[in-house]
Formats: C-alpha cells, sequence, structure tokens
C-alpha cells in the first residue's frame, strides 16, 4: 500500500501532460463504469427482494 505522497511533482507544462491526461480520462471512465454496475446490481437485487447491505 501506498503511504503519503508520491514522491515528485505533477507539472502540466512538461511533456508527459498528454499521457497524464489521458490516464486520467481512463481512471474517470472506469469509476462511472463501476458505479453503474454497482447500482444496476442494487437495482436488480431489490426488484428480486434480496435485502441490500
Amino acid at each position: 500500500m501506498l503511504a503519503g505522497r508520491l514522491p515528485g511533482i505533477y507539472d502540466p507544462t512538461r511533456p508527459g501532460k498528454l499521457l497524464f491526461a489521458f490516464f486520467a480520462a481512463m481512471a474517470e471512465t472506469e469509476r462511472e463504469n463501476i458505479r453503474e454496475s454497482t447500482l444496476e446490481g442494487l437495482d436488480t437485487a431489490a426488484r428480486k427482494g434480496a435485502p441490500t447491505p
């Protein structure tokens, strides 16, 4: 597990800014997909009458 801040500083003027933006967008898309899947699962469970945690 990571503890504390990562070494280094993000500098948006450096050459890696496009790569950083790409990975940030991919992470956001993955979070949205997980959220949607979770909500669909909870909805299905509720329709089937299963107790939700």
